[in-house]
């Protein structure tokens, strides 16, 4: 019997590093697109504001969006952006300790990993 291969999504809000390729230039009526099931959130102005300035600090977008809670505001929203391909990520400010919340954030093209998964012994496949 052959085994098939099944390929998922993998995506993470926390990354090392960021690629300038990988950020997402969108202009204001693909980003409009993009967002139009988030309604006039706290959430949808913290994304545009991040679309349009990638790599601004926490406290930044924090202050321009309104929204207290970056993080757990774009760990939700990446559960709707990746429908379209798209993912909030942020990247530690260098020379930061882990507990000071300093993050770059950006707006990029989620990236795509391929996981080999395999079926379980009964599985009639």
């Amino acid at each position: 019997m052959q085994e098939q291969e099944n390929h998922f999504i993998v995506t993470a809000n926390l990354t090392s590093d960021v690629k300038l390729s990988s950020v997402a230039r969108l202009s204001e009526s693909e980003l409009n697109k993009v967002l139009i099931g988030f309604g006039k959130t706290k959430m949808r102005r913290a994304i545009e504001y991040v679309a349009m300035h990638p790599g601004e600090l926490t406290h930044i977008v924090r202050s321009q969006s309104g929204c207290s809670n970056i993080s757990e505001a774009f760990r939700n929203a990446n559960k709707r952006l990746l429908n379209v391909g798209l993912m909030v990520v942020c990247q530690p400010q260098k020379g930061k300790g882990r507990t000071q919340d300093v993050h770059h954030w950006y707006l990029i093209h989620a990236p795509l990993v391929k996981v080999k998964v395999q079926h379980a012994s009964n599985d009639p496949r």
